[in-house]
C-alpha cells in the first residue's frame, strides 16, 4: 500500500524569468492510487473567463518537462479548482507523483505560475509541454476535474474584510500582525452588525464628562457603570460552557477564557462557525496541532483561533480564508518561526 502524503506548496508569479510575489498554493494529497490537487490562485490582474492550464513537471537535463494534469477558468483576480488524477501516472503519462519536482500554471493571456517541492530554481525558459504519445494519435482524455472549491470556502477571503473596523483595531498587535485581507467587500455582514451594536451599548454605559462642578455626580457614573461591567462579566462566566479543555494560552490577558476545541464543537457555536469546518486553512491548521482555540477578548468579543506560525506565506494563506490577526503564544512551538494563533471575531455562541 502506497503511503499517504499531503503537503502544501506556495505558488509565485514569474515575470521576465524573475521569480516575483506570493500568490497563493496548492494543497497536495495522495491516498493510495488517487492524487488531488487542489489550487488556489489570488493574483490582482489576472483576467476572468480565461483558461489556465495546470502542469505537474519533471526535471529531465535542466529541462523541466510539463505533463497536463487538468484545467480550470479563472475568476476574476483568483483560480481556484480541484484536479484528480492517477498518483502513479499523472495525466496519464505513466510518470508517478514521487518523481514531480512541482507544478506550473499557464493562462491564456500569458500568466506564468509556479511552485517546486525538489529545492531547485524554476526557470520559466526552461519549461516545455510534453505531449504523450497517446496524445499525439488520438487525443488525450482529460483528467476528471470537481466543483472549483465550496462555496462556504470560496467566501471565507470576504468575512474577515467584513469586520468593522473598530474591532479590526481592538487587538494591541505588534507590528505587521493585524493585515488586511486581499479583497474588499461592500456588503455589511452579520458580524460587523453585532460588533456595532456592542460598541454602542458600551459607549451608552461608558461615563459621560461633565462640569468641574459635577465630579460627585461623574464618580457615582462610573461606579454604576462599573458595576454593570463586573456584573457583566460574572454572568459571561457563568454562561461559558463546558466545552472544550480549559488552557492558558496567552500570558498579557488580551485574550482570555481560552478552552481548545475540535473540529466537531464547531457545530456547537453558531450554524456559521459550523460551516468553518470546511474551511481548509482551519483544517490545516487543526490537523497539524490538534485542536482550535475559542476564547474572548477584553471588548467581550469572541474569537476562534487556529494554530499556526507566522510568516508571510502563511499570512497569505490565513488572509485569504478569513483569519486576519495573529498573537504569540508559548504554547505553539514553530522551529525557527514565531509560533501562535491566526484568529478572527465570531459572532457569541448559541451553544447546542
Amino acid at each position: 500500500m502506497k503511503e499517504y502524503r499531503r503537503f502544501v506548496a506556495y505558488v509565485y508569479e514569474y515575470q521576465k524569468e524573475k521569480k516575483g510575489r506570493n500568490c497563493g498554493f496548492i494543497q497536495v494529497e495522495a491516498k493510495e492510487q488517487n492524487c488531488r490537487m487542489e489550487v488556489h490562485l489570488l493574483c490582482p490582474g489576472l483576467l476572468p473567463e480565461e483558461k489556465c492550464e495546470i502542469f505537474g513537471f519533471v526535471r529531465n537535463s535542466g529541462l523541466m518537462d510539463g505533463i497536463l494534469v487538468g484545467e480550470c477558468r479563472t475568476g476574476e483576480s483568483r483560480a481556484d479548482c480541484v484536479v484528480e488524477t492517477d498518483r502513479e501516472s499523472l495525466g496519464g503519462s505513466g510518470i508517478p507523483l514521487e518523481k514531480m519536482g512541482g507544478m506550473i500554471l499557464l493562462t491564456e493571456s500569458g500568466g506564468f505560475f509556479g511552485t517546486e517541492w525538489d529545492d531547485r530554481a524554476i526557470r520559466p525558459d526552461n519549461f516545455r509541454r510534453v505531449k504523450l504519445q497517446k496524445e499525439k494519435e488520438e487525443g488525450r482524455k482529460k483528467p476528471e476535474m470537481q466543483e472549483e472549491v465550496p462555496e462556504e470556502d470560496r467566501k471565507e477571503p470576504e468575512m474577515q474584510e467584513e469586520i468593522p473596523e473598530e474591532s479590526r483595531k481592538e487587538p494591541e498587535m505588534q507590528e505587521g500582525e493585524a493585515v488586511k485581507a486581499p479583497e474588499a467587500s461592500e456588503k455589511v455582514t452579520e458580524e460587523a452588525a453585532e460588533a456595532s451594536e456592542f460598541q454602542e451599548k458600551k459607549a451608552e454605559t461608558e461615563p459621560k464628562g461633565v462640569e468641574p462642578s459635577g465630579q460627585k455626580e461623574s464618580s457615582r457614573e462610573q461606579m454604576a457603570a462599573q458595576s454593570v461591567a463586573e456584573a457583566d462579566v460574572k454572568k459571561r462566566k457563568v454562561e461559558f460552557p463546558h466545552i472544550g479543555e480549559p488552557a492558558e494560552i496567552f500570558e498579557d490577558g488580551e485574550i482570555f477564557d481560552c478552552r481548545k476545541i475540535q473540529l466537531r464543537d464547531l457545530c456547537r457555536l453558531r450554524s456559521r462557525e459550523c460551516g468553518l469546518r470546511n474551511n481548509r486553512f482551519l483544517q490545516y491548521g487543526f490537523y497539524n496541532f490538534g485542536h482550535l482555540l475559542l476564547g474572548r477578548n477584553r471588548s467581550g468579543h469572541y474569537i476562534l483561533g487556529v494554530p499556526g506560525a507566522y510568516d508571510q506565506q502563511e499570512q497569505f494563506m490565513a488572509n485569504m480564508f478569513g483569519f486576519p490577526y495573529f498573537r504569540e503564544s508559548r504554547q505553539i512551538q514553530v522551529p525557527k518561526r514565531r509560533g501562535g494563533y491566526w484568529y478572527r471575531l465570531i459572532n457569541p455562541p448559541e451553544f447546542h
